[in-house]
């Protein structure tokens, strides 16, 4: 007859693990019961020995018929759990939360026992004060009993605990079994230190092979790399270090020689970047603390190469100009024949050649940007970035961080890892500030003292960076003025001034406005378009206040508006309508001030219409027939009086009065006033 187990527990889960951990031991030789008060049991369990948990001891009585053996089984983690406490990295505080303090004092009891020393243990059940500080929490299972809330990430389940080899060991005496099932006991426990053998093996080779990735990654970075750690010995030393140093046995000497302090003090001291000469190379050195966990391990000496510096430098200008950092116009992209343009190009080329601040002014639209853009180009830096930024686009703050760039959280939405400015990205080569008499009191000071120190401080940082950048500068304003204003400082307008440059107007220019308008034109495809003499000479006599920019507004409206192969009056911009309008009232009112002083004005209206009728009939009419005309119309006019009124309009050219039969003609002036004159007062 088999024997009777009883595995008696308070939680169902508990009692299944029980149960089938004894199944797997005892197999079909011993016929196992399973009970669990979170189930209920109706009646004390009688058996031949009964396997209950610790926690069951004080209620035992309760559910078990007294002379019945009782083990109270001891409970172990398994492998895989404890192998999860070993992956904790060393000094963490570690919550270790259980369902009771008895299960609680026995997990972390065995815990100790098997040597998991480097993690802090705070245990933690119902009843005991919150510990402080944690930085994990590790539970058998018992999430519930977890005191806080805590992310998924930062608990660390193991599992529930099993039935400890020698309470198993214990369970086959008491049954007798012991000789018996002890080979078979012992295989499966070896079996299991087998596996784990395995697995560390495993786990060995797969550190090995990071070891030697990690290795290879090292010797191939560009910088040589020594770490020293915290007893200040020297554990390892890349491939790069050996090239500098040729024999690591004189790191130590050749590192005090070069701070002038013994290594302890260095490394303590943990000193700003450094320029040496070590064996004939230029490098620059930097120490940093190496942590793990936030705890200082040791220190790193990081050695770069001067020559290697300056050469990724080069490659990374490079890519910046490709980036768009470019200037795009030379000095044969502007445009003109006239004397001023030619003096102002001559000047910008000498001014090319020059590492002096530029500041070019003029009135908007003038090209100061492409003026500019030529200086670049025809400058020693023309193959290094050019990069404009137009400060009156952007707020003051904004402006100053695109200009003097940002460290990482130096404001809410800085980029991570911070961003360069626009001093630092022009380095070697030409930043361009348009509309400079925009820019507030603060940046002008931070202006000021990048101009005479050469160096940039990122908004947000501490570190200053060198710069070597040519500065041009650009304005529309007057910037005296804004000086008598205390609108901009004199020490900045004088450091920006030192090469000026006067853009002038197209007004100062106007012989090109031909050669603009013939080049714009077959910008946007219509070169086909004539442009008549009437029309150019309106263009001609336009003042432009916007300058080259609105004559080539201009010319893209024709040139997309216009019919046929020639430019008319209606062709034009309704805005260069209504100044030509303008222009026209005045002389129109110009003209009839001077007639009102000769005479009425309805007068010499009449007779120039008279003179306009006869003209389209292709009829010559004298002064008689026009007196004759008058009176039909109730105006009092002698042959007299017209002649007079005639050469009162002959003077201002309106008419001709010509000899003998050939009689007064209206001339071509005589008719635009008189269309003008009737246009005006029809709609006045």
């Amino acid at each position: 007859m088999s024997k009777e187990i009883a595995v008696l527990n308070k939680s169902k889960k508990t009692k299944k693990i029980f149960e089938k951990q004894l199944k797997t031991y005892f197999e079909d030789e011993v016929e196992i019961k399973s009970f669990s008060v979170e189930e209920g049991i109706d009646k004390k369990i009688k058996a031949d020995l009964i396997i209950a948990a610790k926690i069951m001891k004080d209620e035992i009585d309760k559910y078990v018929k007294k002379d019945v053996d009782v083990i109270y089984a001891r409970r172990s983690l398994s492998i895989s759990a404890l192998q999860k406490l070993i992956d904790i990295p060393k000094g963490k505080n570690v919550l270790f939360v259980n369902n009771a303090r008895i299960t609680l004092d026995e997990a972390v009891s065995f815990v100790n026992e098997v040597g998991i020393d480097h993690i802090n243990i705070l245990p933690y059940c119902p009843g005991i004060d919150i510990p402080e500080n944690f930085d994990l929490v590790v539970t058998t299972d018992e999430f519930k009993f977890i005191p806080v809330e805590i992310s998924e990430d930062e608990i660390i389940n193991l599992g529930r605990r099993q039935i400890s080899l020698t309470t198993i060991i214990e369970i086959l005496t008491k049954l007798n079994l012991l000789n018996k099932n002890s080979n078979i006991l012992i295989a499966k426990y070896i079996k299991k230190l087998v596996k784990l053998i395995k697995q560390l093996k495993e786990n060995n080779a797969e550190i090995m092979k990071h070891n030697k990735m990690m290795n290879s990654i090292i010797n191939n970075v560009s910088d040589g790399l020594v770490f020293i750690n915290a007893e200040e010995d020297i554990e390892f030393y890349n491939d790069e270090v050996s090239n500098i140093f040729k024999d690591i046995n004189y790191f130590e000497e050749k590192i005090e020689e070069i701070y002038s302090e013994n290594l302890s003090n260095i490394l303590y001291n943990n000193q700003d970047i450094k320029f040496a000469k070590i064996n004939g190379k230029e490098v620059v050195i930097r120490i940093d603390n190496l942590k793990i966990e936030n705890e200082v391990i040791g220190n790193i000496f990081v050695f770069k190469d001067v020559t290697k510096i300056k050469e990724l430098e080069r490659n990374l200008r490079k890519r910046a100009k490709k980036k768009g950092y470019v200037a795009h116009y030379q000095f044969s992209d502007i445009l003109g024949e006239s004397k001023n343009i030619k003096k102002i190009i001559k000047e910008a080329k000498h001014i090319s050649k020059s590492e002096s601040t530029v500041l070019i002014s003029g009135e908007s639209g003038v090209g100061k940007e492409l003026f500019a853009q030529s200086i670049h180009n025809y400058s020693p830096r023309s193959n290094y970035p050019f990069v404009a930024i137009n400060c009156s686009a952007l707020p003051s703050e904004l402006l100053e961080s695109e200009l003097f760039g940002y460290e990482e959280g130096a404001f809410t939405g800085a980029r991570k890892g911070g961003k360069a400015g626009i001093f630092e990205q022009a380095h070697e080569g030409t930043i361009f500030l348009d509309e400079i008499g925009n820019v507030s009191s603060r940046v002008q000071s931070k202006l000021l003292r990048v101009i005479e120190e050469k160096e940039v401080r990122r908004v947000g940082g501490s570190k200053v960076l060198p710069v070597n950048v040519r500065i041009i500068a650009a304005t529309n304003k007057n910037l005296q003025n804004l000086i008598d204003k205390n609108e901009f400082r004199e020490d900045l307008y004088y450091r920006l001034s030192v090469l000026p440059l006067h853009v002038p107007p197209i007004r100062e220019r106007r012989k090109d406005i031909p050669k603009l308008i013939n080049h714009f034109l077959k910008e946007y495809n219509r070169s086909d378009l004539k442009v008549p003499h009437e029309i150019m000479s309106r263009f001609y006599h336009y003042n432009w206040p916007g300058n080259i920019r609105e004559l080539k507004n201009c010319v893209e409206y024709i040139s997309q508006l216009a019919q046929g192969d020639k430019i008319k009056l209606g062709d034009l911009p309704y805005y260069f309508l209504k100044e030509s309008i303008t222009e026209d009232i005045d002389m129109f009112k110009e003209y009839e001030k001077k007639l009102k002083e000769d005479g009425n004005i309805n007068e010499f209206i009449f007779i120039l219409k008279e003179l306009y009728l006869a003209q389209e009939l292709n009829k010559n009419i004298g002064r008689r027939k026009i007196a004759d005309n008058a009176k039909i119309n109730n105006l009092d006019l002698s042959p007299q009086m017209i002649r007079t009124r005639v050469k009162a309009l002959e003077k201002m050219g309106l008419v001709n009065i010509g000899t003998g039969r050939q009689g007064t003609n209206i001339t071509k002036e005589g008719i635009d006033f008189l269309q003008k004159y009737d246009n005006y007062y029809s709609n006045n």
